[in-house]
């Protein structure tokens, strides 16, 4: 871990996800189901982490409305700041996967990978095919 300031750079979760499980069209809604469900734990376990230091270093002050209202107010922003690390959802420009960029990105869907699919599937073959005539 770095230390205060020091800027960390880790590769994003969609370059790990992809060795977790192989992505085609007829696992779609698993795949971007997992990938939800990765994030949300994520947030989860930050707010979770976030909120018990709140709580450990205010007891003294729990009664204060002050410290109270300061809970629900980071109470509120994780909520929201889960919602927008959630995925767009939305189809892929370019292919039949779904968009993975933050819900309330600007321009356009874009999955994020290759736009082919890692294993075969039937619209790809249905693709070779057409491709092939």
């Amino acid at each position: 871990r770095g230390q205060s300031g020091d800027k960390m750079t880790q590769p994003p979760l969609r370059n790990f996800l992809p060795t977790l499980y192989s992505r085609c069209l007829e696992n779609l809604q698993i795949s971007t189901t997992f990938f939800r469900l990765v994030l949300k734990s994520f947030t989860i376990r930050r707010r979770l982490s976030a909120m018990k230091w709140i709580d450990v270093n205010t007891k003294s002050f729990e009664k204060e409305s002050d410290v109270k209202r300061f809970r629900s107010q980071c109470e509120t922003q994780f909520e929201r700041l889960c919602e927008e690390l959630m995925p767009c959802e939305e189809t892929c420009t370019k292919c039949f996967y779904k968009c993975l960029l933050e819900k309330l990105h600007g321009g356009g869907h874009d999955c994020l990978s290759s736009h082919k699919c890692e294993e075969d599937c039937t619209y790809c073959e249905d693709e070779a095919t057409a491709d092939s005539r």
